[in-house]
Formats: structure tokens, sequence, C-alpha cells
């Protein structure tokens, strides 16, 4: 009885540390950048990653809302921004719209087979 007990808990034990092992560290910053009524979108998120990370070889992916209207995806790029900091990276989304909405949401995603994301709510200021 007692060698079942301990079989079933040294199988969950390694499970638990094999999910452990395959997680990452990566993690999504406040937005930054002002969001200019009348102007495109110029939005930088700063990236935390682990160790293990390589902010060349993650996936980034956003959805952007001017009010309740969803851009196209062809409208809005996102790139990897070069940064001195070796466990950090600064993604920039942009878009070639200029903001007609006093709200913008982004839907920032990170990662390519475990995701994170995070949901932005800016407010415009007048250009």
């Amino acid at each position: 009885m007692k060698s079942a007990f301990n079989l079933r808990f040294s199988i969950l034990t390694l499970a638990l540390l094999c999910v452990a092992a395959g997680s990452s560290a990566l993690t999504l910053g406040k937005a930054r950048s002002a969001v200019l009524l009348g102007q495109p979108l110029d939005l930088t998120i700063p990236v935390g990653l682990g160790p293990a990370d390589d902010a060349s070889a993650l996936c980034f992916d956003a959805d952007v809302f001017y009010g309740d209207v969803q851009l196209e995806g062809s409208r809005v790029s996102v790139s990897v921004q070069p940064s001195t900091q070796t466990l950090s990276a600064t993604v920039r989304v942009t878009a070639r719209t200029a903001v007609d909405e006093p709200v913008v949401t982004v839907y920032f995603r990170a990662g390519c087979q475990h995701k994170i994301s995070r949901k932005y709510v800016l407010l415009t200021d007048v250009a």
C-alpha cells in the first residue's frame, strides 16, 4: 500500500517537474508611447525574457481596435527592437491608419507554442 502511494507521488512529482521545465519566464510590461488623435499608432511594449528565451525566435502578434472597429491585420505591424539588456526586448506595435477614436485597445500576444497575452486600453491625447 505504501509503495503504491510512493509510486503515484513520484509520478506526480516528475510530471510537475516536466511542466515547470517547459514553462517560460516571459513577462509583458506596461505599454509606452503617447497615443495621439490623428496620428498613426506607434506603441512600444517591454518584454522580459527568461534565460532560455531568445526574442528573435519568439512569436509576437497584436490585434488593434480604434474604438469598436478592429484594424485589418495588414495595417498593423509588430516588430522586435534591439535591446542592450540580455534578458529583455522591446516590441513595437505600429498601425498605418491614423487614430480616429478616443480609445485604442491592443490585444498583444507573445510566444509561439505557449502564448501569453495582455490587453492594453489606451486613451488618446490631442496632437
